[in-house]
């Protein structure tokens, strides 16, 4: 090991010293010459006859210089890089052919890119939670409908609960609103009702205070409040003295006991302002309610999902029996998280990346077509290369190499592309295709996925192209001392090919956007049942202190249409 990592460091000192080695490879080279010369000088030849001996003698030195460079065995860097370096400069002396190339490539990886960082952030970025993988979604199915899943009972959350088969298990009900009265103003703030496990569960810690106790889900004893880090910042200046402090919402007293940690977003909600504690006794279902609720849980490491699914199947004969009425037909399904949540947007998205696939392959055939007609245009200089002994294989990595070039600025130009075709794709994507509520963007993944696609984009555009250009006829191509060589009938074949191929996908994509814009104008333009203009939309978050039963509420409303009515400009 010791010899050969000493071999490989050698060999690389000598690589990047490889002009001080040429210079003492040419010394030597000289000094064996001279000593041939000498010995047969001595021996009695005149001087030039004794100089052009030993010069025979000592064999071709360009052969020798080129069998000494392969000895060390960096010979292929270095033509790769004499390679690179002549490529620049025949781009940088087209500079047309070069922007059109780039920016043909650039469009078609820049859209690809830009696709996949919102598949990145919607469908295979870990959620923002400790070993969120292992987290998993607790449905209710029904055994006439298979297929469909709602959310579990209170009462079934209480009795999956009771029978502590996962590590942690916790439930929670997103989207009611509070309101918070000040001296001028009502302030109405977004609130989760949670479980005292909630954080547990997610496995975040809160950034003050502590999470709420069982205790706290009691009615009577549920008067406390958990703020979010945002509120935290903006309402108390990130205070720590906040915690044991009194918060009125709704009329009625809660005291701030924690803060949770700074990031903590479910993705698929709004965030909310405040969480306070989920009231599970029963109660609170005096009246019938039983509310539904959205259930989570982590297993317990090492066991695997077919077994909990199984636990599952179990506990649902369990609750058949226990309620027959409301759960007699209940089925409890198992599912990842984040699948659970973005598995239905799946289809919509792959179509959206079927569609810029399309686009990389027309720039595909386009910047073959381009690099296909410039090897034509060379095979005059390929000729003389070749006659000066440049096998097809050099000729065929002079034409990969250049595509490289064009690959490497088209992608570093589609990157660009991409940071803002992502921010388009977030806007302009139906809300349905887009689950999480989270900002694409071009990470370490998008970023690696843009390295391999610009890869892959230049062997598709450059390889054909280079193997067919490369091939050269030497006697045609000097003949006569012509500048151009007319292509052969393979080659028309190929310009053929990659011109119907290149008018195929275009029209595809034609048509395909052609049904996305009928559908888009379709869908606009269905009637509503009634006329929009002119109309302007409210909503109201009563305060449940002051409108605790419906008939309160139906007056307050009355009140409030009426002051609208007299509203200047208010038709109805």
């Amino acid at each position: 090991m010791q010899q050969w990592s000493g071999e490989l460091a050698r060999r690389i000192s000598m690589f990047f010293r490889r002009d001080r080695f040429d210079r003492e490879l040419s010394d030597e080279m000289r000094s064996h010459r001279e000593i041939r010369e000498r010995e047969r000088r001595e021996a009695g030849a005149p001087a030039d006859e004794a100089r052009y001996g030993a010069q025979r003698q000592f064999g071709n030195e360009l052969r020798l210089r080129e069998e000494s460079h392969d000895a060390w065995g960096w010979a292929w860097l270095e033509h790769l890089l004499r390679d690179f370096r002549f490529g620049a400069r025949m781009l940088r002396k087209n500079p047309g052919f070069t922007a059109i190339a780039v920016l043909t490539l650039a469009l078609g990886i820049g859209a690809n890119t830009a696709i996949f960082s919102v598949l990145e952030a919607q469908l295979w970025k870990p959620l923002p939670f400790p070993d969120s993988e292992r987290l998993v979604f607790l449905g209710k199915t029904d055994a006439k409908h298979p297929k469909r899943t709602s959310l579990l009972s209170a009462d079934d959350f209480r009795e999956l609960q009771a029978q502590s088969i996962f590590e942690s298990i916790c439930a929670f009900d997103p989207g009611a609103y509070r309101i918070i009265r000040g001296a001028d103003a009502s302030e109405r703030l977004n609130s989760d009702s949670i479980s005292s496990t909630y954080f547990e569960t997610l496995r975040a810690s809160l950034a003050v205070g502590r999470p709420f106790t069982p205790e706290e889900q009691e009615p009577g004893h549920d008067h406390e409040v958990i703020l979010s880090y945002p509120f935290w910042q903006s309402h108390f200046g990130g205070n720590p003295k906040a915690i044991g402090q009194s918060l009125v919402l709704d009329g009625v007293a809660y005291t701030i006991v924690g803060v949770a940690p700074q990031g903590l977003r479910f993705e698929f909600f709004g965030d909310p302002d405040l969480h306070i504690p989920l009231v599970l006794s029963s109660k609170e279902f005096v009246n019938g309610e039983n509310p539904a609720l959205l259930v989570v849980a982590r297993p317990r490491p090492g066991v695997p999902m077919a077994v909990v699914q199984a636990q599952m199947d179990v506990i649902a004969k369990q609750l058949q029996s226990q309620y027959p009425k409301d759960d007699g037909n209940l089925g409890i399904k198992v599912e990842g998280l984040r699948e659970s949540f973005v598995g239905y947007a799946q289809g919509g998205l792959f179509f959206f990346t079927g569609a810029a696939g399309l686009v990389l392959l027309i720039a595909c055939a386009n910047v073959a077509s381009l690099l296909l007609a410039r090897g034509l245009a060379r095979q005059r200089e390929f000729a003389v290369r070749a006659a000066l002994g440049a096998g097809r294989g050099a000729l065929v990595r002079q034409l990969l190499v250049e595509g490289g070039l064009l690959g490497i600025l088209g992608g570093a130009l589609g990157i660009l592309a991409a940071l803002w075709g992502a921010k388009v794709f977030n806007v302009f994507l139906p809300e349905d295709l887009l689950p999480r509520k989270v900002p694409p963007g071009v990470d370490g993944r998008v970023f690696a996925f843009a390295l391999v696609i610009s890869l892959a984009t230049v062997i598709l555009s450059a390889l054909l192209p280079g193997l067919f250009a490369s091939r050269v006829d030497l006697n045609e191509a000097l003949r006569g001392g012509s500048r151009s060589v007319s292509a052969s009938p393979t080659q028309r074949r190929v310009r053929g090919v990659l011109v119907i191929a290149e008018v195929t996908m275009a029209i595809a994509l034609l048509f395909g956007a052609g049904l996305f814009l009928n559908s888009f104008v379709r869908e606009a333009r269905a009637p509503l049942g009634f006329d929009p203009h002119n109309l302007l939309s409210l909503n109201l978050a009563m305060p449940k202190d002051r409108y605790s039963r419906p008939a309160e509420l139906t007056v307050a409303y009355e009140q409030i249409l009426q002051r609208v009515r007299a509203v200047p400009g208010v038709r109805g």
